[in-house]
């Protein structure tokens, strides 16, 4: 082997290597981490949008077209409130009912989910004359 001529890295060149990998391993995990946050807030978004729909047509299916409010607990989930609030639509007898759905402790966080549907009310029968039509 000639003096002039050596095989392999430099203590320098081996320390760079090192430093670089150990930036990329800390931006990968870095990376797992948020997408980990993400997709848990993800879940939780679609499990307020699911019992925003429940609640809805639960109040829907019970007739119970008013301004209401509540939490989940009878299903298990206090972790969410719910709030039921009634709007004019301009036809007779149709009502726009909009639940909304958000953390009961919001810990920095404020999300909400709202589901709406159009519910039919049917008109009170009236007595006319003492006799019902």
């Amino acid at each position: 082997m000639s003096a002039g001529r050596k095989r392999g890295f430099t203590i320098v060149e081996a320390l760079v290597a090192v430093v670089l990998t150990g930036i990329g391993v800390a931006a990968s995990v870095n990376g797992l981490a948020s997408l980990t946050k993400a997709q848990a807030l993800a879940i939780e978004r679609e499990r307020m949008s699911r019992l925003a729909v429940m609640k809805l047509d639960d109040l829907i299916a019970t007739g119970q077209i008013t301004n209401v409010g509540g939490t989940f607990e009878e299903m298990g989930d206090p972790r969410f409130l719910w709030e039921a609030s009634v709007s004019t639509t301009g036809v007779e007898n149709l009502s726009q009912l909009t639940v909304s759905v958000r953390l009961a402790e919001t810990s920095g966080r404020s999300a909400e989910v709202n589901a709406t549907a159009l519910a039919y009310e049917e008109p009170q029968a009236t007595v006319v004359g003492g006799e019902a039509p």
